[in-house]
């Protein structure tokens, strides 16, 4: 986070006034706000209502459309059996989300230095669900503002499933 932290700063100069779409750009991401009287972000809200276990109740405050060029280049739009699903992680590693994209947990390891405290239920991966609820459980709130939290909702290419029935923390890699 504080790679990232400084990333941003010297990119918009040390500026503490610089504006945030300035922020933004730095992280070479473009975020936009959705207005929530529009199909968009009604879609989007029903997904995650539906998605939800009837006990729970969410709130949705705010949906962002986020985009990085490098990941709209890289996505093979070709592959089959392709979904929007939801992915939950800490607060604080949206910054690292925002700059580097989601990354495998052996990169965050291998290259960044960062101590891995969760090992997956089926290993090393990044892991989605069509849940709300399950992806939530990933997540921590806000310390600014408590209660809060992120989730993103990614378009992703699952090819060949492989289904399973319990935990497989030893995975390395696909069956």
């Amino acid at each position: 986070m504080l790679r990232d932290m400084a990333t941003v700063n010297e990119l918009t100069n040390w500026n503490v006034k610089a504006s945030i779409e300035a922020k933004y750009r730095a992280l070479k991401c473009h975020i936009e706000s959705i207005e929530n009287n529009t199909l968009e972000y009604t879609t989007i809200s029903n997904m995650i209502h539906s998605s939800t276990n009837t006990n729970e109740e969410v709130i949705v405050h705010h949906i962002y459309s986020v985009a990085k060029q490098t990941d709209v280049l890289n996505f093979r739009s070709t592959l089959f059996n392709q979904k929007q699903l939801f992915h939950g992680s800490k607060y604080n590693n949206f910054l690292g989300i925002l700059s580097r994209g989601l990354l495998m947990p052996k990169m965050v390891v291998n290259d960044l230095g960062i101590t891995r405290t969760d090992i997956g239920c089926l290993g090393y991966g990044v892991y989605f669900s069509d849940s709300v609820s399950t992806s939530l459980k990933y997540t921590t709130s806000s310390v600014a503002r408590p209660g809060r939290r992120l989730l993103c909702i990614s378009q992703v290419a699952l090819g060949d499933s492989a289904k399973f029935y319990s935990y497989a923390p030893s995975l390395i890699e696909p069956p």
